[in-house]
């Protein structure tokens, strides 16, 4: 019995852990958090480089997108919804549409992509040689 009274208890700790670790869509609106809108996002990205975990793309004001991921050079397209998604498709991931928003979270811009919420870094200008 005091065993499975343990196993229960961690199993409960271990879960609180993770999921106030956790940064998600729906836990910043609850912490001050706002999405950028369509204006906020455009200026946010159109004419900058963003630093991505294995590359970074490049957000051209003309919409074309060009990006460096695992060491392949990549070309596609992209655009700011009305609601605020930046919307892309790349030829080195199959041109399939992909979309991510970003929000402001207490002054600092992060990028939600699948519920996760992630800082990336923002370059001025095409600086994909840099990565």
């Amino acid at each position: 019995m005091a065993f499975e009274v343990r196993r229960v208890f961690v199993a409960s700790i271990v879960v609180l852990a993770v999921a106030a670790c956790e940064s998600t869509a729906e836990n910043l609106s609850t912490i001050g958090s706002s999405r950028l809108t369509k204006a906020e996002a455009l200026a946010h990205v159109s004419g900058n480089t963003e630093v991505w975990s294995k590359g970074g793309g490049y957000y051209s004001p003309d919409a074309n997108l060009f990006v460096k991921w695992e060491g392949q050079d990549g070309a596609g397209i992209w655009e700011v919804t009305d609601d605020g998604d930046v919307c892309y498709t790349v030829d080195i991931w199959g041109n399939a549409e992909e979309c991510h928003h970003y929000v402001n979270d207490n002054g600092v811009i992060k990028l939600v992509y699948n519920n996760s919420v992630n800082f990336r870094e923002i370059l001025p200008g095409n600086q994909l040689n840099t990565l």
